[in-house]
């Protein structure tokens, strides 16, 4: 969402499977990001990069029970300059790491009526290509995210224990890739040359609707939810224009051809795509006694283009004491296949296939909780068993499902505070993970994961924090004949004083990745082409962004 911590007032986290109550999507967890809508508050700032950001939110009470709210952010940057390293043609070259951004959530509240709408927009480079070959470097927005999403909300009080809510929602987005590189500057592959790279146009959007239905009902020791969901989703416009013909084989024409329109049945997406989904859920939770709190629930999904699926969720919470809570879950998810892992055609970098079938997953989780008015310890023990996840196949040039496999492992989180002005927070996770296809492990899963921070609080509106993340070795493909992908260390840190002009003015300045530390992301590997005379990709994997400072300036009116 790249939204600037000015505009955010908490971000709640749900982990595991979350589709019970929260649909399709729901796969691993829920991330839900509230941003202010009771303040008065503008913010700018810069940071490295040439990377300017300004926003503000604005509140108003127009008249008794009617209140809006709009919170607003905007931000570009040239991007980290990186030689990328030998691409699939056997270039080298520098990458477009231009980004923009553009925020805008309005809520307009009428009694207990919410009506909201989110626009948002994202810009970015093609940075490391499309099919790993490396375009023309520049500062341009090659890729357009858009989305606009509206809601309304309105509760209803039906009796002292028994409330429903309606939730209408809409939303409308998708992306362009305006002027893309398929293959840079005097790209040549057999006879055929093309002194101006292969060039596309794409556009793609998506249409949603969405009604929910929930009843709510609560007594001393028991509270019940009963919803209903009803959603439909559709492709309304796709389409592409290209000057090679992408169905022979990436070598018919050359850069003089007359430039080819594929649209309609012949466009990037089927463009007729459409799904229904019907849902039904249900989840109690019960007050057994002062110290066990048991959750059931369960939720049915009918997709028109996909058949049924059928998700349960059970859980206890167990108070041993005032410091001591064990908690057991077990919770299953489905994640339909989307439309562009469907129905993508005319694509020489990956089509899509309708014979997909959903992802699914089943977590199994034990946790003890530990907690007192100075420090909270939490370790958790977990096991995940997954089916039929979607990757895109290098070799087949599509979208395919990968079979079952499984995570499992440990994770241990702290908090403490070690006197008035100290405090620290840690986690540390390992992760055992398994490809029951290949008998080897998860491609890019890193077996050690953590993070430490430390933060100083001399007094009341100054705070200085050091954070500290660690990532190990990241495993390769079964087929994949290189050395795992090293590990990386990271420092940032940041500082935020408040009123430092006035009562009402506060600075905020940081630096990420103090240390300038090597850090790179897992680049794929094609196993029919040898390594490394011929690569098939980045040999060198992606690098990502080195030291780089920032600067806020806010200011309450």
């Amino acid at each position: 969402m790249n939204l600037p911590i000015e505009q955010v007032e908490r971000i709640e986290v749900i982990r595991g499977p979350g589709s019970i109550l929260y649909g399709e999507y729901a796969f691993s967890g829920v991330i839900n990001v509230v941003t202010y809508t009771n303040t008065n508050r503008g913010f700018v700032g810069y940071s490295r990069y040439n990377s300017p950001v300004a926003g503000g939110t604005l509140y108003r009470e127009l008249a008794e029970g009617v209140t809006i709210s709009l919170n607003l952010s905007t931000k570009r940057s040239d991007g980290a300059r990186h030689d990328s390293g030998q691409d699939k043609s056997s270039n080298s070259g520098g990458l477009n790491t231009h980004r923009e951004f553009s925020n805008l959530f309005a809520a307009l509240s009428i009694d207990e009526t919410l009506l909201e709408a989110h626009y948002m927009r994202n810009g970015k480079g093609d940075h490391f290509g499309i099919g790993d070959l490396l375009p023309p470097t520049s500062n341009s927005v090659v890729i357009t995210d858009e989305l606009l999403k509206v809601d309304l909300t309105h509760p209803f009080t039906l009796t002292d224990q028994l409330s429903a809510e309606l939730q209408i929602d809409y939303s409308y987005g998708g992306f362009d890739m305006d002027n893309l590189y398929a293959a840079p500057t005097n790209y040549a592959i057999g006879p055929y040359s093309y002194p101006d790279g292969r060039l596309a146009d794409i556009v793609y959007r998506e249409e949603r609707y969405d009604s929910n239905f929930e009843l709510d009902w609560k007594n001393s020791n028991n509270r019940l939810l009963i919803g209903a969901h009803l959603a439909q989703v559709g492709v309304v416009d796709t389409w592409q224009r290209l000057n090679y013909d992408p169905t022979a084989s990436l070598v018919v024409g050359n850069n003089n051809s007359p430039t080819q329109v594929y649209s309609g049945p012949d466009g990037l997406v089927k463009e007729d795509a459409s799904r229904t989904i019907s849902s039904l859920y249900l989840q109690d939770q019960y007050q057994w006694s002062n110290q066990l709190t048991l959750t059931l629930g369960g939720r049915f999904d009918h997709y028109s283009d996909m058949g049924d699926s059928t998700t349960p969720s059970i859980s206890a919470l167990y108070e041993l004491d005032n410091k001591n809570i064990l908690k057991a879950q077990y919770a299953e998810a489905f994640r339909p296949p989307s439309f562009n892992e469907l129905y993508t055609m005319n694509n020489p970098v990956v089509n899509g296939n309708d014979s997909l079938k959903g992802e699914t997953i089943a977590t199994s989780e034990l946790s003890h909780i530990y907690k007192t008015g100075e420090h909270s310890l939490r370790s958790t023990l977990f096991y995940s068993q997954f089916e039929n996840l979607i990757y895109k196949n290098i070799t087949s040039k599509k979208y395919e499902n990968s079979g079952e496999g499984w995570h499992q492992g440990i994770e241990l989180e702290l908090e403490r505070k070690i006197n008035s002005s100290w405090k620290v927070d840690g986690n540390l996770s390992w992760i055992e993970t398994h490809d029951k296809d290949n008998n080897h492990d998860l491609e890019g899963a890193p077996e050690w994961l953590s993070n430490l921070s430390l933060t100083w609080q001399p007094h009341t509106g100054h705070t200085l924090t050091a954070h500290l993340r660690y990532v190990g070795d990241r495993k390769r493909s079964a087929s994949d004949s290189r050395y795992d992908l090293e590990g990386f260390q990271a420092v940032d840190i940041s500082g935020n004083w408040r009123r430092v002009f006035s009562s009402d003015v506060n600075l905020r300045a940081g630096v990420h990745n103090l240390f300038d530390a090597d850090i790179r992301y897992p680049a794929s590997f094609d196993a029919d082409i040898r390594y490394p005379a011929s690569p098939s990709t980045y040999s060198n994997d992606y690098p990502q962004q080195g030291r780089s400072w920032w600067l806020r300036l806010s200011q309450n009116f």
